[in-house]
């Protein structure tokens, strides 16, 4: 008789914007399906939903059990690196945030910075998906569920190459940090690598060869942000020539920094992995 092993997700609170319905598929021998129960919540004056996603691969032997716990885990790890690509930010409970993860108290101090920035956000009647970066517990909402486009670029993802490989787990390393400085290095890295990859002489050419989408958006040229990667404590290189340490960069230069270079990473990996650009922003 066969059992299955079945892996739920970390819940999230979701607000679908119009119809949208869940989705279920295989993929490398196991069930990915969608679970959504709506109206769970309130939050902001807005109702909220609880979304989950389930994988599940059957087993029918004991000698088969390690193997297909290898197989489900590394499925679940995979899932998770290439997630931003369809749902704009990580599936679990601890997206980038760069205003957030600059300015925190020390480990055991509270806030009500969530109840400060979300009564701001209702005066100014701006969106909540930004904010929705700002707390370890997030309401997103969006036009659709996420499964289907995620199976799609993860397929896109086992076809790609060892360089595309390394450019999402450094992005999705970076997104995930804990450490104060661990995304300014990670997505510098990751830069530095699509830099190469461009074609171009300079700079400037090289920042023509990005998608337009992305060059309308960007508030620096090509070039800022391998100054801010070489010239600034928080990224590649500490020391100036000589004893002096490199300044850390503003809070002005650090949001600017890490939200663009997002920008800049998720629009190089979605073109080498052929799907449409999904961003967190």
């Amino acid at each position: 008789m066969s059992r299955t092993l079945r892996f739920v997700s970390p819940s999230l609170s979701y607000r679908p914007l119009s119809a949208a319905t869940t989705f279920r598929g295989h993929y490398r021998g196991c069930l990915l399906s969608e679970e959504f129960t709506p109206d769970t919540e309130t939050h902001a004056g807005e109702s909220y939903g609880t979304y989950r996603l389930v994988i599940e691969k059957e087993v029918m032997m004991s000698e088969q059990y390690w193997e297909a716990l290898s197989a489900a885990v590394d499925l679940i790890k995979d899932i998770e690196l290439i997630w931003a690509y369809a749902g704009g930010i990580p599936l679990r409970g601890h997206a980038f945030a760069p205003t957030a993860a600059m300015i925190h108290p020390p480990n055991g101090w509270t806030r009500n910075g969530t109840e400060v920035h979300d009564g701001l956000c209702q005066d100014e009647r701006r969106s909540y998906l930004a904010n929705a970066s700002i707390t370890v517990h997030h309401y997103r909402s969006g036009a659709r569920f996420f499964l289907e486009p995620a199976l799609k670029a993860l397929e896109a993802y086992d076809r790609s190459d060892a360089l595309t490989h390394t450019l999402v787990q450094l992005h999705y390393d970076g997104m995930m940090s804990s450490t104060e400085d661990g995304p300014h290095f990670l997505f510098a890295k990751a830069l530095e690598i699509i830099r190469a990859i461009l074609p171009g002489e300079t700079d400037a050419e090289r920042q023509r060869k990005l998608p337009a989408e992305i060059q309308a958006r960007l508030a620096h040229g090509f070039h800022w942000f391998f100054d801010m990667a070489n010239n600034r404590f928080n990224t590649r290189h500490a020391v100036r020539q000589g004893p002096q340490l490199h300044p850390r960069m503003t809070v002005k230069e650090e949001t600017e920094f890490l939200r663009q270079a997002d920008l800049i990473i998720r629009g190089a990996i979605s073109e080498r992995l052929g799907i449409d650009l999904v961003t967190a922003y």
